[in-house]
């Protein structure tokens, strides 16, 4: 059964005799697409700026987690940096 979001993946999808329902690998490329939909339109400054090695805005709501860029994701290292390791 095709899932919500997916299916505009269904519709760039070339072969014959597709049964309609998608496979681990379009399931994943379908995700990837919309984390980077969604970054685009919330961060897209910041990804821009990342992109070209320049230093985020002082009101970028994200700057103070240290932001990179991994894969073409926007991605923060707050979680590690504050955890309790022992």
């Amino acid at each position: 059964m095709p899932r919500p979001g997916s299916f505009a993946l269904c519709d760039m999808r070339d072969g014959d005799g597709d049964s309609g329902e998608l496979d681990a690998a379009e399931l994943m490329d379908a995700r990837a697409y919309w984390i980077r939909a969604v970054q685009r339109d919330f961060f897209g400054p910041e990804l821009q700026a990342l992109q070209k090695v320049n230093p985020l805005s002082r009101e970028s709501p994200v700057a103070r987690f240290n932001p990179v860029l991994d894969n073409g994701y926007l991605r923060i290292g707050v979680r590690l940096q504050f955890a309790e390791l022992s």
